[in-house]
């Protein structure tokens, strides 16, 4: 079979050839050769080959002006292979030269179906029915007619091969071409309701259906797909109409009877669910859940419920999830749709296709005021947290802190957007800090990480408002803090540094207070403490004190004595200072440091001793009535005598 096949080639090959050089005649003659051998060797040569022959000589003969065998030739290339676009496209243009624009635009229209984004097929279907306009009613003629009604039969059985392998939009292109290449034929429309039902188009199935009803009353299977697209958009009157009038035609139907009483669960479900959504918003969910099982495709108000009772309950992912799928009337970009689709988006945090959404709906319909509410409301918040921003940068801090303020008084509550929010209220922390409002600041970092508990700069505020506000609690609120961003975001700038300087405010806290003790400022010098020592020693003295407050006056003396060996002591001070506890002191100053040696109550006792002469009197308190005589360790009195540091 090669020699055919080859020979074959040559005289296709010739008549491409004579066709380039404009030699149309002769491309005719050498393309009706190749088309006898074709019919010679019809089992060899692909179908496929053949329809492009037969295509290529339809355009050589419309080239001589022979439009009728013109057209003959595109016929008999779209019946070898209805799925060759170009034959399509041939059999269009050589009815558009016979004037026949009807046919012409059928033609266009099923390459259209085959090749949707085909600009020449495109152009050429417009330009028939600019001539469609102009001449209307021809006949066609009887032999178009008989390929017009078989071409639409096989594309009729493409779709439904299509439709069984669950290709819907194949199948819904398929049975489109069908029904415009034969319009009268009830069964065509049916299929393209089917079709459209499965990809969600409600309104077009619902004209659809219409239409097959209309040509014929009977056709129970149009009417009940009529009645589902009408019942998917929520179209309840319609849709019970419809389906009363097939359950008429058939009433022994139960699986139609069933159909028909889905109208009035999905219609009760919804208006119970719609009723629900301010006051129980997750039962409001539930219903919208058993509206979307009692029919399938799911009714596009229950899909509305669903995603509305999502974002009542502020579940806002799931509702952007849910809302990819929802329509108004089959259109995914309706500007309901559209709004909703937007709060869902606001609730995530993503503002930029948010407002895209907003923007988007609001074109196709200026008057959505769900969409103008939410765009209006979009706009001034993050304008605000702009301007606090820059007002911040600028160590504007009151004009940064209203602006802050006004941005989350935009965000309405449950509207969610809670990283956008928690933002927000770290930097009025922050703008509180330097206010020296540290309560409000430790507030707005507390919402800030309540509304995004995985905001490490949420807690960092908060760390810092508590190590300002003090106190042992706080520091240990700071201290937790600091180790929790440190562990989110080890490599946060200074965290380290940060940590450890609340861990060392933290055991200072712990530590009784020296210098408070004492009743001096921290910066007190050695005459300072000496002359605070003897002044409080007294105070605290346990013969100076009722019987009842006797223990807790030893408490404090211990205390006191404590507080003057450390304070007296230049090594033993400085380390205090930078937050040692005494026990790490005295371990550190085990090799000795300058100041008083020995234990706390000798320290005592020797000052005691020089400050009253050898006594106090024979009180009790101590045994033997008093403290030794003698002064300090080496004869010497006060503090001058040992070295501080």
């Amino acid at each position: 079979m090669e020699a055919p096949m080859q020979r074959w080639n040559e005289w296709v090959e010739a008549a491409n050839y004579a066709f380039k050089r404009g030699a149309f005649s002769e491309a005719v003659e050498l393309y009706s050769g190749a088309a006898a051998m074709a019919g010679d060797f019809h089992a060899v040569i692909p179908a496929a080959e053949r329809a492009k022959l037969y295509a290529n000589r339809s355009f050589a003969y419309h080239k001589t002006g022979d439009y009728v065998r013109a057209c003959k030739d595109a016929e008999t290339a779209v019946m070898t292979d209805p799925t060759f676009i170009k034959g399509w496209f041939r059999l269009g243009t050589a009815l558009n030269s016979l004037r026949l624009p009807d046919e012409a635009v059928v033609a266009f229209r099923t390459a259209a179906v085959l090749e949707p984004q085909n600009a020449d097929v495109q152009n050429s279907l417009a330009g028939a029915k600019q001539q469609q306009q102009q001449a209307r009613g021809i006949a066609l003629p009887p032999h178009l007619r008989h390929l017009r009604a078989d071409v639409a039969a096989a594309e009729r059985a493409r779709g439904t091969a299509l439709y069984k392998a669950a290709d819907w939009k194949g199948a819904f292109a398929a049975y489109a071409a069908a029904a415009e290449l034969a319009p009268r034929v009830a069964a065509y429309p049916a299929n393209v309701a089917a079709a459209a039902l499965m990809l969600g188009q409600f309104r077009v199935a619902a004209e659809r259906a219409a239409q097959a009803a209309e040509l014929d009353p009977g056709f129970v299977r149009a009417h009940a797909r009529a009645g589902k697209a009408c019942l998917c958009m929520g179209k309840y009157e319609q849709a019970s109409a419809h389906y009363a009038r097939a359950v008429e035609l058939d009433s022994g139907n139960a699986a139609l009877r069933s159909e028909a009483a889905a109208v009035t669960t999905v219609r009760s479900h919804v208006e119970q669910g719609t009723a629900l959504l301010d006051s129980d918003a997750r039962t409001a969910q539930w219903h919208g859940d058993c509206a979307a099982r009692a029919c399938q495709p799911p009714p596009e108000p229950a899909q509305l419920l669903r995603v509305q009772a999502l974002l009542a309950q502020s579940r806002f992912a799931e509702a952007v999830a849910e809302g990819r799928e929802l329509r108004r009337e089959g259109d995914t970009s309706a500007p309901e749709v559209l709004a909703l689709r937007a709060s869902a988006l606001y609730g995530c945090g993503n503002l930029d296709l948010a407002m895209r959404c907003y923007v988007e709906a609001l074109r196709r319909d200026p008057d959505c005021a769900a969409a103008a509410r939410g765009l209006k409301r979009l706009r001034a918040l993050t304008a605000a947290k702009e301007a606090g921003n820059a007002a911040f940068k600028a160590g504007a801090w009151a004009e940064a802190h209203a602006q802050y303020s006004a941005a989350l008084a935009h965000n309405s509550p449950g509207s969610g957007n809670s990283a956008f929010m928690a933002q927000c209220a770290c930097n009025r922390a922050a703008t509180c800090m330097k206010l020296g409002r540290h309560a409000d600041a430790l507030a707005d970092a507390e919402a800030a990480v309540a509304a995004d508990a995985g905001y490490a700069k949420g807690y960092l505020r908060r760390a810092l408002a508590h190590q300002a506000i003090g106190g042992l609690d706080s520091l240990e609120e700071a201290v937790r803090d600091f180790e929790r961003v440190k562990q989110m975001e080890p490599e946060m700038p200074d965290i380290g540094g940060l940590l450890r300087e609340a861990s060392t405010a933290l055991k200072k806290a712990k530590r009784v207070d020296y210098y408070a003790l004492l009743e001096v400022d921290a910066c007190a010098n050695e005459a300072e403490i000496k002359k605070a020592y003897k002044r409080v020693a007294l105070k605290y003295h346990p013969d100076k004190v009722p019987s009842e407050e006797r223990n807790e006056a030893e408490r404090k003396f211990k205390q006191v004595g404590a507080a003057v060996a450390i304070l007296s002591d230049a090594s033993k001070r400085q380390r205090y200072d930078a937050g040692w506890s005494e026990e790490e002191i005295e371990q550190g100053c085990q090799a000795g440091c300058g100041g008083f040696r020995g234990t706390h109550s000798e320290h005592m006792e020797d000052l005691l001793a020089s400050m009253f002469g050898g006594g106090m009197g024979g009180g009790g308190g101590f045994p033997g009535g008093g403290f030794p005589s003698g002064g300090f360790p080496g004869g010497r009195g006060g503090f001058g005598g040992r070295a501080r540091g």
